[in-house]
């Protein structure tokens, strides 16, 4: 019921956030490589000292996940490194219950759901981040994955370059943000447990 923003603990206008399971298929690594790509192809923007980009993948962490997650984020740690984006990127591994996701979606500026396909696993179902992150008011970028193909007008970036031209567009130009809210909360109001019942 509460969308209206927090305080932005980030300290930047370029706040992006992404959070579940840590899984291979979801991204994170496409999501690396695209603020990267804004950071050195777009450095007057993205790299300045008062407005950096950052990028902060809340890991959704249990005890049945732990050991996935301990491989993946070390893959994901070592390529931040690499590319220089200590400052720029960080993971951090817990539950989140849903008011600290709400939270953290209030907090940021965009939420990006960046998931790969899987030619080999055939996938059924929808993605419930993304529908959480639409209640939250917050512009959203999806991907090419099936879990998304529901949602019409949603942004889906298929590659690094891609994501980063999208997530450039959003801070770039407010028109199409708000438009890009408008149609998700129209999602959220077509889609809502009433209508559903119904």
């Amino acid at each position: 019921p509460d969308r209206q923003e927090l305080w932005n603990i980030y300290q930047t206008k370029h706040a992006i956030v992404q959070f579940g399971f840590g899984f291979g298929y979801k991204g994170v690594d496409r999501a690396i490589d695209a603020v990267h790509k804004l950071k050195t192809t777009k450095p007057d923007v993205y790299d300045g000292p008062e407005d950096k980009i950052f990028y902060c993948y809340y890991c959704s962490e249990n005890p049945h996940t732990r050991n996935i997650h301990s491989e993946y984020v070390k893959t994901l740690n070592e390529k931040i490194e690499k590319l220089g984006l200590v400052d720029n990127v960080v993971i951090i591994r817990k539950w989140n219950t849903d008011q600290e996701i709400n939270n953290i979606l209030r907090t940021a500026k965009l939420a990006i759901f960046p998931y790969l396909i899987n030619p080999g696993n055939v996938v059924y179902g929808a993605s419930g981040a993304l529908r959480i992150s639409f209640a939250n008011g917050i512009p959203c970028i999806a991907s090419e994955s099936h879990l998304f193909d529901e949602i019409p007008g949603l942004p889906r970036p298929t590659d690094a370059d891609s994501l980063a031209l999208e997530i450039d567009k959003v801070f770039a130009d407010w028109k199409y943000k708000d438009r890009l809210i408008a149609q998700q909360d129209k999602y959220c109001e077509d889609n809502n447990w009433e209508v559903s019942a119904d």
